[in-house]
């Protein structure tokens, strides 16, 4: 059978889903257990045939946009599988690493080591050197701008006047020290 033909009863959306799927994950283990069939089917039509076939997104961005949700939502085995999906499809390591790291303010810092610790045992699992090298392109001495002799830092303040609050004063910024 060709690539283009599909096997007698299979539609072509599950044709469609069973592509995408052994194109993110590699061939599907059909020896494996699988302990709900339906549901299992259910999900791969819908992801892999529907979803991830509709608009514009290459696969790459497709993965990187399901790490990060999944380690936001902290489904770790699933976060683990498709870690796996994003480099077969060429994302780098260091790409999704860094995608992990913009979580942190958002997701706060344990969740972020939950999540980093699950994609770091997919890529020593893949044999991908650890630790991976370090990206930052700012250092503590440099990270600020330094202010100048004849120029002071700005310190932002808010307005006494324009603020609809500070009328009252009844607000701690609005008060005169």
């Amino acid at each position: 059978m060709t690539s283009n033909e599909q096997a007698p009863g299979v539609s072509e959306r599950q044709a469609h889903a069973e592509a995408t799927y052994e194109r993110l994950f590699g061939p599907r283990d059909n020896t494996a257990p699988d302990h709900d069939p339906e549901l299992m089917e259910i999900l791969r039509r819908f992801i892999f045939g529907d979803v991830f076939g509709s608009g514009v997104l290459d696969d790459q961005t497709r993965e990187l946009i399901t790490v990060t949700v999944l380690a936001c939502m902290q489904t770790l085995p699933q976060l683990k599988s498709h870690t796996a999906a994003a480099l077969n499809v060429g994302l780098q390591p260091v790409q999704i690493r860094e995608a992990i790291y913009q979580l942190a303010p958002f997701i706060g810092f344990p969740r972020t080591l939950n999540a980093i610790a699950t994609v770091n045992s997919i890529f020593e699992a893949q044999g991908i050197q650890l630790p991976l090298p370090d990206q930052g392109t700012v250092s503590d001495t440099d990270r600020y701008p330094k202010a100048s002799p004849s120029k002071p830092r700005s310190t932002a303040t808010r307005s006494r006047t324009t603020s609809p609050t500070c009328r009252s004063r009844s607000t701690s910024y609005c008060r005169d020290s």
